[in-house]
């Protein structure tokens, strides 16, 4: 079994009560994931998980950054919820031209989420019922492998929203990038599980799948005294989320 250290001087009176409310509904879903849902291979989604996990350390290519890992792990980190998140960060780079194209230019932003309404509902409009002109398809149908009307409007409103979340994320939370956000779910989450910040390991998981690959422990070190009590300011439920699910994990194996 996993230890898992309760060191962040926040979470000893917090977490202790988030997890007796969370912790319960974690472990309903993993005996579900387990007892109920099996793939065609006889395998269950738990045990895919933890697969996926192993895989996950494998594919750090470095041995200096697989024993980073093992050593996360061997202070309190849960593997298969750290192997999430390193997941997590290996792919921000490529959500991160996404984020400062939809989110740089703030009037830009707000154009989108303008124009996004006005398709949304002119689509809603002209296909709901008896508002149609007698010669338009009324039914909401759709060609093989596209959208059909009034799911392409959903699919608009849906972008929409979360161009509104993420631009009000930015703004108010200060965020300055969707890297920033990983990375800090990385370093909360390993504070939390074992009670220190572990910049000289985390510093050699993240050279290794985000780069660059001279990143050290101090220049991880600079960034968390620059950025993290901001964005544990107001993320903070993230990664005490992260540690009920390892809570729940470990009291499992």
């Amino acid at each position: 079994m996993v230890t898992i250290v309760l060191g962040h001087p926040r979470l000893m009176s917090d977490i202790e009560q988030v997890k007796l409310v969370i912790i319960p509904d974690i472990h309903n879903a993993l005996d579900y994931c387990r007892q109920k849902i099996i793939l065609p291979n006889g395998l269950n989604l738990e045990d895919v998980w933890a697969a996926w996990a192993e895989q996950q350390e494998q594919r750090l290519a470095s041995p200096g950054a697989r024993t980073d890992f093992v050593e996360l792990c061997q202070a309190g980190c849960v593997p298969r919820v750290l192997a999430s998140i390193i997941a997590i960060v290996r792919f921000a780079p490529q959500l991160n031209e996404w984020w400062y194209e939809t989110l740089g230019n703030i009037k830009a932003g707000q154009k989108l989420i303008l124009s996004l309404e006005e398709a949304a509902m002119a689509l809603k409009n002209f296909y709901a019922p008896g508002t149609a002109p007698e010669n338009s398809k009324t039914t909401d149908f759709a060609l093989p492998g596209l959208l059909s009307p009034r799911g392409l409007a959903a699919h608009m409103e849906s972008h929409r929203d979360m161009v509104m979340f993420f631009g009000e994320l930015a703004g108010k939370f200060e965020v300055k990038s969707f890297q920033d956000i990983t990375r800090y779910l990385l370093v909360g989450y390993v504070r939390r599980a074992t009670g220190r910040c572990h910049d000289r390991n985390i510093s050699g998981v993240l050279g290794e799948i985000v780069g660059p690959a001279d990143y050290d422990e101090v220049a991880q070190r600079m960034w968390r005294n620059r950025n993290y009590e901001r964005l544990e300011q107001h993320l903070s439920m993230l990664p005490d989320l992260l540690l009920c699910l390892s809570l729940a994990v470990s009291n499992r194996t």
